[in-house]
């Protein structure tokens, strides 16, 4: 099993993407295609930074009593119970963070202008180079 983790961590390391030119030929150079796209995409969807709020419950405290094997030295049932006082003390936690709520929407748009200009990315992995 760690072999096989081992491995996979290996192959995944060994990953890059790269732009290449689509058909085997652009119109613009990667530098020319890449500024104006990038120019582009921000000036459409320029950066918009927003608080954004995410709120977790912890689990209970769950206490299994062992009493009853004790007292009777056999195998018994354990009593199980959820510590509901504990519950109340983790509660919920939340924690606030800046989001750039246009990241994902610029980054398709600058995918989508690099295709029109001629470039499409393509994943190279470590054994293809």
């Amino acid at each position: 099993m760690k072999v096989y983790l081992l491995l996979l961590a290996v192959m995944l390391s060994g990953c890059t993407s790269k732009w290449i030119p689509a058909a085997g030929k652009s119109d613009y150079t990667l530098q020319e295609a890449e500024e104006i796209c990038y120019t582009e995409a921000l000036r459409k969807l320029p950066i918009k930074n927003e608080i954004a709020t995410e709120t977790t419950y912890e689990r209970p405290n769950l206490i299994c009593d062992d009493e009853d094997n004790k007292k009777n030295k056999k195998k018994a049932h354990k009593k199980c119970y959820i510590d509901s006082y504990g519950w109340q003390l983790q509660g919920q936690k939340t924690r606030s963070y800046v989001l750039d709520v246009n990241e994902e929407s610029r980054e398709n748009y600058y995918r989508w202008c690099m295709q029109q200009k001629g470039w499409e990315k393509k994943n190279i992995f470590l054994w293809q180079k």
